[in-house]
């Protein structure tokens, strides 16, 4: 079997599927990433935004970098999260593959179609990037098993550097390496090399500490001055839990009648949980399907642990773990007997390519569409002294990004009687005004409601200067 032209042409169709939709509108967490490598330096973005922010700064100096060669548009931003996809499609493969050339082909096969990995590789966040910075720390882990060439060594000593301040829950993985190693390694000079490997971490990890502890104490300021915000981060509770296995099988989609959404939701979850029962045996016999099984467990145990303190625990701040699910699904379908290995691997690909499609060919299930309200108030405030007023004063990126500027956003407590037409974002209003105060401030200024808007779950109001 020739292998290079099949991965050959599961890489065209996941770049084909990965393009589809790119150009949809940034949603403000991309705005942020937008904006910042925009405007600010490489030593800005270290020592000025990265203590007021919740993740290390290594990919915001990428994508930098990355935006300083191709420009600042969806499309440009976008495209470094689709080439750390494709590149995690290939890693998938290599590391399938250690079980066998069909389970390499198969596992990529399953992440190229995968809905979850799609929508994450055309998102300009660090996530894409942190897939695969773990697929290649586990490849190269495995490759320290089995080979004694220091270039191994080298490479997985620097990949954990660039892991750890890249994102912060990828790190769990130094758990998973430990724990895999003091039950399964006994070589004292693959010990002597492992130890060594971490000395770089702990390094730059104590030169880090100063923006760390900043970062702890800005996260603790939330979860103490505005709560509803911390609980909607992602806390460890029930609805949680179980929207990990079935946003990993179904992605960002969902559907209208919960009821349904559910029973379809726990019936493809008992499925799937049924065909890696079946092979369950056979995967923990060997020492290296456990490694995958700790890479799959482990990261989503310790994060829900985290999470009773921390608000960390959601589905896509774990999609690192997504691979390890996948390849463990190629190994289940492919210890199946003849009579059910296909049947299962059409249920898997017609599951994901159906959601996939439901996804990028629905616009309901794209970001929200800043660019189309920018655009709206732009021509519908057209001769007129407007203003555009937020819920949050501090959610206003995605605005600024396709408006260009912030000079017609006015702060809440600083609205006049002056304008002709006020715009009221009300962009997560539930959570920082649920007491509606800034409504009440404008319509006792004398400003009357005259329509509602819905830019794809940004709500926006209208109003009418009365005076």
């Amino acid at each position: 079997m020739n292998t290079k032209y099949y991965i050959s042409g599961i890489l065209l169709i996941a770049l084909v599927l990965r393009v589809i939709s790119l150009n949809q509108s940034l949603w403000i967490d991309e705005a942020t990433s937008a904006l910042t490598v925009r405007s600010l330096s490489y030593s800005q973005i270290i020592n000025d935004f990265s203590p007021g922010d919740f993740h290390p700064p290594f990919y915001y100096l990428t994508l930098k970098l990355w935006n300083d060669i191709f420009g600042n548009s969806e499309i440009a931003l976008r495209g470094l999260s689709v080439i750390f996809g494709l590149a995690s499609i290939y890693l998938t493969y290599l590391v399938g593959s250690v079980f066998g050339k069909k389970v390499g082909l198969l596992s990529a096969l399953f992440l190229t179609v995968n809905g979850l990995h799609i929508y994450y590789s055309q998102e300009a966040r660090m996530y894409s990037m942190s897939v695969f910075l773990v697929l290649l720390l586990i490849y190269l882990f495995i490759k320290t098993l089995k080979s004694k060439n220091p270039l191994y060594w080298f490479l997985f000593s620097f990949v954990l550097v660039i892991n750890a301040f890249t994102d912060y829950l990828p790190n769990l993985m130094i758990i998973v390496f430990w724990i895999y190693a003091v039950f399964s390694v006994r070589r004292k000079y693959w010990w002597k090399s492992f130890l060594s490997a971490h000395i770089p971490l702990l390094f730059f990890g104590f030169l880090w500490l100063p923006y760390l502890s900043k970062q702890v104490q800005l996260g603790l300021s939330v979860r103490d001055e505005g709560s509803l915000w911390w609980n909607v981060l992602g806390r460890t509770d029930i609805k949680n839990t179980l929207l990990i296995p079935v946003k990993f099988i179904f992605g960002r989609i969902s559907f209208t009648d919960k009821v349904f959404y559910f029973s379809v939701s726990a019936f493809l979850v008992s499925l799937y949980s049924l065909i890696i029962y079946k092979s369950y045996k056979k995967i923990i016999s060997n020492k290296l399907n456990l490694l995958i099984l700790f890479w799959l467990t482990l990261p989503i145990i310790l994060t829900a642990f985290i999470g009773f303190k921390i608000s960390v625990f959601s589905y896509f701040r774990l999609i690192f773990v997504l691979p390890a699910f996948i390849v463990i699904l190629a190994l289940s379908v492919m210890n199946l007997s003849k009579k059910w290995w296909m049947l299962a691997v059409i249920i898997v690909l017609s599951v994901s390519i159906t959601s996939s499609f439901y996804y990028l060919l629905n616009p309901r299930f794209h970001r929200e569409n800043w660019r189309e309200l920018v655009a709206y108030i732009n021509k519908e405030s057209q001769g007129e002294e407007f203003g555009v007023v937020f819920a949050s004063n501090g959610q206003t990126e995605g605005f600024r990004y396709y408006y260009g500027s912030g000079d017609v956003i006015i702060k809440s407590d600083e609205v006049g009687s002056n304008l002709e037409k006020l715009w009221y974002v009300r962009y997560v209003q539930d959570i920082f005004d649920p007491s509606d105060a800034v409504k009440e401030r404008i319509e006792s200024l004398g400003y009357i409601k005259r329509n509602v808007h819905d830019f794809n779950g940004i709500i926006v109001w209208e109003y009418e200067n009365s005076n």
